[in-house]
């Protein structure tokens, strides 16, 4: 099994997860296993280093996991402390059965251990040869990110609405141009009206002529 850069895992033995005890954000706080929740002092980000080695960090504190006072003999504790880049900090995998693994120190080549033997809350973790033992076993399980949000569907409503508006401005223009329709009408009306007259005014004038001939024979 190979970690994954910059991945949060909860780092879990017979249900239980590995945690800072107290969720302490101090150097020096012990590790122990607790009741798995996937609060931020139980999440440990792998940042590798050279291959196969890579750092634990505790995602509430920002500290990585370490052995007491640099310790590598069988029963030295576990805690967190600031990274100051030693050996000692530095953790490898080691395959087993079922999808487990060893986590095992590159100073001195000894397993993640729960103290005892005792799967409880509150136990401690310790350093000790590998002996293939279920208390040396882990199972280390990803943190899924949140998805990013999604656009809601309801805010391209007002974009729907502006483009029905912009379609029914023509509407508009056809109520004018129907009220202008029958002012023409109007007009026309009047320019027949003075051409019937035209000709009315013309007929008195003939019949006028006719008579002054009449006078002159």
């Amino acid at each position: 099994m190979v970690v994954k850069k910059n991945q949060a895992y909860i780092i879990l033995s017979h249900g239980k997860a590995l945690g800072v005890e107290n969720a302490s954000q101090e150097n020096g706080a012990l590790v122990q296993l607790q009741s798995a929740d996937q609060s931020d002092s139980q999440q440990w980000i792998a940042v590798p280093v050279e291959k196969p080695y890579f750092k634990l960090v505790n995602k509430a504190s920002g500290k990585l996991l370490d052995t007491v006072q640099a310790g590598v003999e069988n029963g030295t504790w576990l805690h967190q402390w600031e990274d100051f880049n030693a050996d000692n900090q530095l953790w490898y995998l080691e395959e087993a059965q079922d999808g487990l693994c060893k986590i095992k120190s590159k100073k001195s080549g000894r397993c993640l251990d729960i103290v005892a033997m005792a799967a409880v809350d509150g136990a401690l973790i310790q350093l000790w040869d590998d002996v293939s033992g279920e208390n040396q076993l882990w199972e280390l399980s990803a943190v899924k990110k949140a998805p990013a949000p999604r656009t809601k569907k309801a805010a391209e409503t007002p974009a729907g609405t502006a483009a029905k508006s912009s379609k029914a401005k023509p509407a508009a223009k056809t109520a004018v141009e129907k009220e202008s329709a029958p002012a023409k009408k109007r007009v026309s009306k009047k320019a027949a009206a003075v051409d019937e007259a035209k000709p009315a005014a013309k007929s008195p004038a003939k019949k006028t002529a006719g008579k002054a001939k009449g006078s002159k024979a």
